[in-house]
C-alpha cells in the first residue's frame, strides 16, 4: 500500500502537489473565520464548577470583568470637568452596563433623626471652594475611599455587558480617552486591558516570530544541504501543515488562544525533523543511483515508513491531551495531532513529488557533504566513547535521571497575573498606578448565602462582614486595602441617621437596620444602589475587595502568585464559616477560574503524560515488533520529561498553561528520535554480523540526521527569546532543553541500553 502511494507520488507528482496546494488553500481560507481569545473563561470547560458559579453570581451582582480607570489629579478644578465628560461618554456606550464614579453615586445628607439620599456630585465644581467642599464630603464617606477617589485622584469602574469580549472592552476604553485633553493622566487597567495585552502579544508572535523562525530555518537548511531544493521542499511541507491545522480550527469551532497560539511553532519543529530526515537520506543515497526516480523510490522506501510511523506515535502523544481537564490543552492536543498527521503525510508524499520536479543532483554539494561528514564523525566518536566507557556512562545516566526525578518533586503549578510582562510595558505601568490609587487591582468576590429572606440584615451577619474586613486589613496591610460589603453601607446609613461619627458601626438592634433601609427608600433606590453587595431579598451578600500589587523600592512590580491569593481567600472563607456556620460561602470571579485552571494543569499533566507514554508504547510496539526495542524507545521520552520539569524547578520557572505544553513536545521529539534510531538499527541488523557493527552504522547513518535536526530546532526555538511575553520565552527555553536532552538520550542512553540488552542479538 505504501509502495503504491509512493510510486504514484513519484510518477504523477502534479496530482499530489495539486492536492496539497488545495488543502493548504482551504486552510488559509479558514483563517479569516478563526477567532482569537485571551479570556480565561474561554480556556476551561463550560461545565467547570468555577464557570457555572460565575454565571450564577454574575446574574445577581453583574460581571466581574471591570474596566478600571484612574485619573491622576482628577480632583482639581482644571480636570474634574474632563472626568465628568469621560463619565458621560462611557455611559453613552451601548456595550456598557454601568459606570461607577463620583458622578453616579449617592451621598446621605444628615437631616436630624433622618437622612436624605442625594447625588454625591450634582454639578461639576466651578470654584476652588466647590472642590474643597467635595473633598470634605468624600471624607465623611469612607466607603468611597479607594473606590471612587484616593488622594487627589479619581477612579471610574466600568461594568460591561456579559456578551462583550475583552478586545471590545479595551477598545471602548481606549477610544473614550483618545480625544481627552488629560489622556496622559489617565491609566487603564483591569482584566479586559490585561487580557487584551496578552492578545496583542499573541498577534505579534504570530506575525513576527513565525516568519522569523521560517527565515532562520531556511538559512540552516541551506547550510545543511547547500541547494535550493533543500530549502524549498521541506519548507513547503511545513507551511501546508501549519495552514491546514490552524485554518481548519475554524471548522471545529475552536478559537486561537494562549495555548493554541504555539501550534504553528510546534509544527515547524515536527515538520523540520521529518524534512531533515528525508533530505539527509536523499543526499546520502544519491551517489548510488543515476536515475532520479529510482533515488526517490529508494529514499522514500527507506525513510518514508519511518516518518509515517513516527507521525503516528507523535499523534498519539499529543492526542493524550484530549483527556486534560483544561479545555484549551485538550483542543491543543486535537489540532496538533491534525498538524502532525498533515506534516507526516506531506513528508511522505509531497516531498518526493516536489523533488521529482528538480533535476538529479549529480554532484554532492560541498557544504552538505562537509556537514554530513562532521555530524557522522561526531556520532562515530560518541559510539567509541560509549563502547570504551560503558560502565561510567551507565552510572552517570542513572545518577542524572535519579537527580532529575528528585528535582521534579515539589514543582507546583503557579501563575502571576502581570509577572509575565516586561516591567517597562504600558500594561504593567498602568496596573501599578491603578492598583495604588484603587487600593488594589486583582479582584476577589466572596458570596454568603444565608438561605433566608432578610438573612443579611441580622446584626450578627453584618458584624461578621465588618469584623472580617477589619481583620483582613490588619493582618494583610500590604495586600488588602479595599474591601467592602453591605455592612459598610449600613454603617454609613447609621452615621447619617444619627448625625454622629460614633454611630459609624453596625447597630445592635435589627429593627434599626430595617428602619435605616426604610428611610433610604424614601429618597433613594436601595435595590439599585445596593445591587453590587446584596440581592433584592437580602438573602445573598457579596464581599468585594482587591489585592494590591506589590512593588519594590525602585517602584518595580514584585507580584504575588495566585496561590498566595488563594491562601488568603480560603482564610476569609474559613473565618466567615466560623461565624456563620449555616451560611453557604463561595468564591467566584476571574481569580478562582485561574486557580481552577492551575489545579487542572497539575492534574492534567500527570494524567496526560502517563497516558501519552502508554499511547506511545502501544503504538510503537506493533511498529517495532519487539518488546525490548519498544521499551528502549521510551528512554529519550523519560529523560526529556524528567529533565524538563527538573530544569523548571531548579530555575524557578512556573508550571503554567504555556510551559505545561513542553511535556507534549518532549514526547513528540523523544519518540521521533527514538523510532528513527531504532528502526534504522532494526533494518541494519539484518545485514550486519554483530550488534556492535549495527550500532556503529546506526549512529553514523541516523545520528547525523538527529544532530542536524536538533541543531536546527535549537536555533529555530531561539527565536522565541524575541518575544516580550515571558511564557513564550520560557516555552522556547524549555523546548531547547527538551530537544538537547532528547537528542543526548537518543545518542548516549539508548546505545548504552543496546550494549547492555543487545536486542535482536540472535537475528543473524
Amino acid at each position: 500500500m505504501l509502495n503504491k502511494l509512493l510510486n504514484s507520488a513519484i510518477n504523477r507528482p502534479n496530482n499530489y502537489i495539486l492536492l496539497f496546494i488545495i488543502l493548504g488553500l482551504l486552510g488559509i481560507g479558514g483563517l479569516p473565520f478563526l477567532n482569537q481569545v485571551s479570556d480565561i473563561s474561554q480556556l476551561i470547560s463550560k461545565d467547570d464548577k468555577a464557570i457555572q458559579l460565575n454565571k450564577k453570581m454574575e446574574a445577581i451582582f453583574g460581571s466581574t470583568r471591570l474596566g478600571l480607570i484612574t485619573v491622576k489629579e482628577g480632583l482639581t478644578l482644571k480636570n474634574i470637568a474632563h472626568v465628568k465628560s469621560l463619565h458621560t461618554k462611557l455611559v453613552g456606550s451601548e456595550a456598557i452596563n454601568d459606570v461607577i464614579s463620583i458622578f453616579s453615586e449617592e451621598f446621605l445628607q444628615d437631616e436630624g433623626g433622618s437622612f436624605d439620599v442625594q447625588k454625591l456630585v450634582e454639578t461639576v465644581p466651578q470654584t476652588s471652594k466647590d472642590i474643597t467642599e467635595l473633598k470634605e464630603r468624600l471624607k465623611t464617606f469612607p466607603l468611597y475611599l479607594y473606590s471612587l477617589y484616593n488622594k487627589n485622584a479619581l477612579n471610574i469602574l466600568v461594568q460591561f455587558k456579559s456578551d462583550i469580549s475583552d478586545q471590545e472592552m479595551s477598545s471602548i476604553l481606549s477610544q473614550s480617552i483618545m480625544d481627552s485633553p488629560i489622556k496622559d493622566q489617565i491609566y487603564l487597567s483591569g482584566w479586559p486591558e490585561i487580557n487584551n495585552s496578552i492578545k496583542g502579544i499573541m498577534d505579534r508572535d504570530l506575525f513576527i516570530l513565525v516568519p522569523l523562525i521560517f527565515i532562520v530555518i531556511s538559512i540552516i537548511f541551506f547550510k545543511l544541504f547547500g541547494s535550493l531544493r533543500g530549502v524549498i521542499v521541506p519548507l513547503v511541507t511545513i507551511g501546508i501543515a501549519i495552514a491546514v491545522s490552524v485554518g481548519f480550527m475554524s471548522l471545529f469551532g475552536l478559537s486561537l488562544n494562549v495555548v493554541s497560539n504555539s501550534i504553528p511553532l510546534l509544527l515547524v519543529a515536527i515538520g523540520t525533523s521529518d524534512g531533515i530526515h528525508f533530505m539527509t537520506k536523499y543526499y546520502l543515497y544519491q551517489k548510488n543511483f543515476s536515475d532520479h526516480k529510482e533515488l526517490l523510490r529508494y529514499t522514500g522506501n527507506i525513510i518514508g515508513p519511518t516518518i509515517l510511523l513516527t507521525s503516528v506515535t507523535t499523534m498519539g502523544g499529543f492526542l493524550a491531551n484530549l483527556f486534560s481537564p483544561v479545555a484549551s490543552i485538550s483542543e491543543f492536543g486535537l489540532i496538533t495531532a491534525v498538524g502532525v498527521f498533515t506534516a507526516g503525510a506531506a513528508s511522505f508524499l509531497l516531498i518526493p513529488s516536489l523533488l521529482s520536479k528538480f533535476k538529479f543532483p549529480k554532484i554532492m554539494v560541498k557544504n552538505q557533504s562537509s556537514n554530513n561528514h562532521i555530524f557522522s564523525l561526531l556520532s562515530e566518536k560518541m559510539y567509541h566513547s560509549i563502547y570504551k566507557n560503558l560502565k561510567l556512562y551507565l552510572i552517570g545516566l542513572i545518577l542524572i535521571f535519579g537527580i532529575s526525578i528528585y528535582k521534579v518533586i515539589g514543582l507546583e503549578a503557579n501563575y502571576t497575573l502581570l509577572g509575565y510582562f516586561s516591567p517597562d510595558t504600558k500594561v504593567v505601568k498602568s496596573a501599578i498606578q491603578v492598583s495604588d490609587e484603587m487600593g488594589g487591582l486583582i479582584e476577589f468576590n466572596i458570596t454568603v448565602d444565608t438561605g433566608e429572606n432578610d438573612g443579611l440584615l441580622k446584626p450578627s451577619v453584618l458584624k461578621a462582614f465588618d469584623d472580617l474586613s477589619s481583620q483582613m486589613k490588619l493582618k494583610y496591610p500590604n495586600d488588602i486595602v479595599y474591601i467592602t460589603s453591605l455592612a459598610d453601607f449600613i454603617k454609613n446609613m447609621a452615621r447619617a441617621y444619627n448625625g454622629e461619627k460614633s454611630f459609624y458601626k453596625i447597630p445592635e438592634n435589627p429593627d434599626a437596620i430595617s428602619q435605616y433601609l426604610e428611610v433610604y427608600s424614601w429618597s433613594g433606590e436601595p435595590e439599585e444602589d445596593l445591587k453590587y453587595v446584596t440581592n433584592e431579598n437580602y438573602s445573598i451578600g457579596r464581599i468585594y475587595g482587591r489585592f494590591k500589587l506589590q512593588v519594590n523600592e525602585k517602584g518595580e512590580l514584585k507580584e504575588r502568585n495566585l496561590r498566595y491569593y488563594e491562601k488568603i481567600i480560603n482564610e476569609i472563607k474559613f473565618e466567615l464559616k466560623q461565624q456563620l456556620p449555616n451560611a453557604k460561602i463561595e468564591n467566584y470571579g476571574e481569580l478562582p477560574m485561574w486557580i481552577t485552571t492551575l489545579y487542572n494543569i497539575v492534574e492534567g499533566q500527570i494524567s496526560s503524560v502517563l497516558l501519552a507514554v502508554i499511547f506511545v508504547f502501544f503504538i510503537a510496539l506493533p511498529i517495532l515488533k519487539n518488546l525490548h526495542l519498544t521499551l528502549l524507545a521510551l528512554i529519550p521520552i523519560s529523560f526529556a520529561i524528567s529533565m524538563n520539569f527538573a530544569f523548571m524547578n531548579l530555575f524557578n520557572i512556573q508550571l503554567d498553561i504555556a510551559t505545561s505544553l513542553v511535556s507534549a513536545m518532549a514526547i513528540g521529539i523523544g519518540i521521533d528520535d527514538a523510532l528513527h534510531f531504532l528502526l534504522t538499527y532494526k533494518r541494519l541488523r539484518q545485514h550486519n554480523e554483530t550488534v556492535e557493527e549495527t550500532l556503529l552504522e546506526t549512529m553514523k547513518v541516523t545520528g547525523k540526521a538527529i544532530i542536524s535536526t536538533s541543531i536546527t530546532l535549537v536555533i529555530g526555538y531561539s527565536v522565541f527569546f524575541f518575544s516580550s511575553f515571558t511564557p513564550i520565552n520560557n516555552f522556547g527555553l524549555l523546548n531547547i532543553v527538551t530537544i538537547i536532552v532528547a537528542t543526548l538520550a537518543t545518542l548516549i542512553a539508548m546505545p548504552v541500553a543496546v550494549f547492555l540488552l543487545k536486542p535482536l542479538k540472535d537475528l543473524k
